[in-house]
Protein backbone atom coordinates (compact mmCIF):
# COMPACT_ATOMS: atom_id res chain seq x y z
CA UNK A 1 0.00 0.00 0.00
CA UNK A 2 1.71 3.37 -1.03
CA UNK A 3 0.50 6.76 0.83
CA UNK A 4 -2.52 9.31 -0.36
CA UNK A 5 -2.36 10.76 -3.94
CA UNK A 6 -1.92 14.46 -3.66
CA UNK A 7 -4.53 16.11 -6.30
CA UNK A 8 -6.30 19.61 -6.56
CA UNK A 9 -9.97 19.83 -7.38
CA UNK A 10 -11.86 23.02 -7.66
CA UNK A 11 -9.33 24.80 -5.80
CA UNK A 12 -8.94 22.51 -2.71
CA UNK A 13 -5.68 20.40 -1.91
CA UNK A 14 -6.52 16.68 -1.24
CA UNK A 15 -4.76 13.67 -0.39
CA UNK A 16 -6.82 10.58 -2.06
CA UNK A 17 -6.29 6.76 -0.32
CA UNK A 18 -6.35 3.25 -2.49
CA UNK A 19 -9.75 3.14 -0.38
CA UNK A 20 -11.52 6.38 -2.18
CA UNK A 21 -11.46 8.16 0.69
CA UNK A 22 -11.00 11.91 0.06
CA UNK A 23 -9.65 14.18 2.90
CA UNK A 24 -9.11 18.23 2.70
CA UNK A 25 -5.11 18.38 2.86
CA UNK A 26 -5.04 21.35 5.68
CA UNK A 27 -7.95 20.23 7.32
CA UNK A 28 -7.92 16.76 7.08
CA UNK A 29 -11.71 16.68 7.49
CA UNK A 30 -13.41 14.11 5.12
CA UNK A 31 -14.82 15.01 1.69
CA UNK A 32 -15.62 11.94 0.12
CA UNK A 33 -15.90 9.09 2.23
CA UNK A 34 -15.17 5.63 1.16
CA UNK A 35 -17.48 4.54 -1.80
CA UNK A 36 -17.63 0.20 -0.99
CA UNK A 37 -18.62 0.77 2.55
CA UNK A 38 -20.97 3.10 4.27
CA UNK A 39 -21.80 2.64 7.82
CA UNK A 40 -25.70 2.51 7.93
CA UNK A 41 -28.40 1.61 10.80
CA UNK A 42 -29.13 -1.89 8.86
CA UNK A 43 -24.88 -2.79 8.77
CA UNK A 44 -23.89 -1.76 12.17
CA UNK A 45 -24.16 -4.90 13.66
CA UNK A 46 -22.60 -6.98 10.44
CA UNK A 47 -19.34 -5.02 10.55
CA UNK A 48 -19.14 -4.85 14.31
CA UNK A 49 -19.49 -8.61 14.12
CA UNK A 50 -16.62 -8.97 11.40
CA UNK A 51 -14.27 -6.18 12.96
CA UNK A 52 -14.17 -8.02 16.54
CA UNK A 53 -13.85 -11.60 14.15
CA UNK A 54 -10.98 -10.03 12.63
CA UNK A 55 -9.85 -9.05 15.75
CA UNK A 56 -10.53 -12.50 17.59
CA UNK A 57 -7.00 -14.08 15.88
CA UNK A 58 -4.64 -11.62 17.68
CA UNK A 59 -6.28 -11.86 20.64
CA UNK A 60 -6.44 -15.21 21.38
CA UNK A 61 -2.70 -14.83 20.27
CA UNK A 62 -2.07 -12.11 22.70
CA UNK A 63 -3.58 -14.29 25.49
CA UNK A 64 -1.51 -17.42 24.84
CA UNK A 65 2.07 -15.40 24.32
CA UNK A 66 0.85 -13.41 27.96
CA UNK A 67 0.04 -16.27 29.92
CA UNK A 68 3.15 -18.52 28.10
CA UNK A 69 0.64 -21.08 26.97
CA UNK A 70 0.39 -22.98 23.59
CA UNK A 71 -3.28 -21.67 23.08
CA UNK A 72 -5.91 -19.80 24.24
CA UNK A 73 -7.65 -22.01 25.66
CA UNK A 74 -4.90 -23.35 27.85
CA UNK A 75 -4.41 -19.38 28.96
CA UNK A 76 -8.64 -19.32 29.82
CA UNK A 77 -7.29 -22.65 31.99
CA UNK A 78 -4.49 -20.83 33.96
CA UNK A 79 -6.16 -17.62 34.38
CA UNK A 80 -9.38 -19.88 36.06
CA UNK A 81 -6.91 -21.79 38.01
CA UNK A 82 -5.29 -18.85 39.37
CA UNK A 83 -8.58 -17.25 39.88
CA UNK A 84 -9.74 -20.23 41.82
CA UNK A 85 -6.90 -20.16 44.20
CA UNK A 86 -7.34 -16.67 44.90
CA UNK A 87 -11.19 -17.57 45.81
CA UNK A 88 -10.25 -19.71 47.84
CA UNK A 89 -7.96 -17.43 50.15
CA UNK A 90 -9.52 -15.82 52.79
CA UNK A 91 -6.83 -14.06 53.88
CA UNK A 92 -7.62 -11.75 50.45
CA UNK A 93 -10.38 -10.22 51.62
CA UNK A 94 -12.40 -8.19 48.72
CA UNK A 95 -9.85 -9.64 46.11
CA UNK A 96 -10.85 -13.32 47.18
CA UNK A 97 -14.69 -12.30 46.88
CA UNK A 98 -13.92 -10.90 43.43
CA UNK A 99 -12.20 -13.75 42.34
CA UNK A 100 -14.91 -15.87 43.12
CA UNK A 101 -17.51 -14.14 41.11
CA UNK A 102 -15.02 -14.25 38.20
CA UNK A 103 -14.90 -18.30 38.76
CA UNK A 104 -18.15 -18.14 39.17
CA UNK A 105 -19.63 -16.10 36.56
CA UNK A 106 -17.39 -17.93 34.32
CA UNK A 107 -18.94 -21.19 35.16
CA UNK A 108 -22.14 -20.09 34.79
CA UNK A 109 -21.49 -18.58 31.07
CA UNK A 110 -20.21 -21.96 29.92
CA UNK A 111 -23.02 -24.13 28.56
CA UNK A 112 -23.79 -27.68 30.35
CA UNK A 113 -23.86 -30.48 27.31
CA UNK A 114 -24.73 -32.98 30.02
CA UNK A 115 -27.77 -35.41 29.54
CA UNK A 116 -29.10 -33.99 32.87
CA UNK A 117 -29.27 -30.52 31.17
CA UNK A 118 -30.50 -31.89 28.24
CA UNK A 119 -33.23 -32.92 30.34
CA UNK A 120 -35.81 -30.10 31.91
CA UNK A 121 -36.85 -33.00 34.74
CA UNK A 122 -36.79 -31.85 38.61
CA UNK A 123 -34.54 -28.64 38.26
CA UNK A 124 -32.91 -27.03 41.36
CA UNK A 125 -31.54 -23.34 41.29
CA UNK A 126 -29.26 -22.51 44.31
CA UNK A 127 -27.83 -19.37 45.90
CA UNK A 128 -25.29 -19.10 48.19
CA UNK A 129 -23.62 -16.32 49.80
CA UNK A 130 -19.72 -15.64 49.61
CA UNK A 131 -18.88 -17.69 52.49
CA UNK A 132 -20.91 -20.62 50.81
CA UNK A 133 -19.03 -20.04 47.74
CA UNK A 134 -15.73 -20.04 49.70
CA UNK A 135 -16.22 -22.76 51.61
CA UNK A 136 -17.38 -24.95 48.67
CA UNK A 137 -14.65 -23.65 46.65
CA UNK A 138 -12.11 -24.85 49.35
CA UNK A 139 -13.35 -28.26 49.17
CA UNK A 140 -12.70 -28.33 45.63
CA UNK A 141 -9.50 -27.15 45.86
CA UNK A 142 -8.41 -29.76 48.73
CA UNK A 143 -9.86 -32.62 46.89
CA UNK A 144 -7.74 -31.77 43.60
CA UNK A 145 -5.01 -30.16 45.08
CA UNK A 146 -2.69 -33.01 43.56
CA UNK A 147 -3.97 -32.14 40.27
Amino acid sequence: MTGPKKITREGRDLLVYDSGLEKDAKTGHITRPVDNVRFTQENASAMAKKRWDDYRPAIEDGAARGARRNNSVEAVGLIYERQTKLAIDDKRGRDSTTAAKFVVDGLGALPDRSAAAQDPGDGVTLSLGGAAWRHLLSKIADKYSDV
